[in-house]
């Protein structure tokens, strides 16, 4: 994904955190799932309330390792849900 695509990506995420600052209830316990980006799998962002998050910059680079960044978030999400 580059170009276009990733801008369009970036623009969505930038909406999603504008319209939705306090949680989809209004209320600050909203949480926001991780960021994991591919090419190489990295988490950019942790679990964080919902008036704590921020949209990513995206950048699109290397190639792309899509099973392996499902795979480590579902991890995280798996260790979030036994805390």
């Amino acid at each position: 994904m580059s170009g276009r695509k990733i801008g369009e990506l970036s623009t969505g995420l930038q909406a999603f955190a504008d319209q939705t600052p306090g949680g989809f209830d209004g209320c600050q316990s909203g949480w926001r799932s991780p960021f994991v980006t591919f090419g190489p799998v990295q988490t950019t962002q942790d679990f964080v309330t919902a008036d704590a998050f921020r949209s990513p910059r995206l950048v699109a680079i290397g190639d792309t390792p899509m099973g392996a960044a499902i795979s480590r978030a579902l991890a995280m999400v798996a260790e979030r849900k036994e805390a």
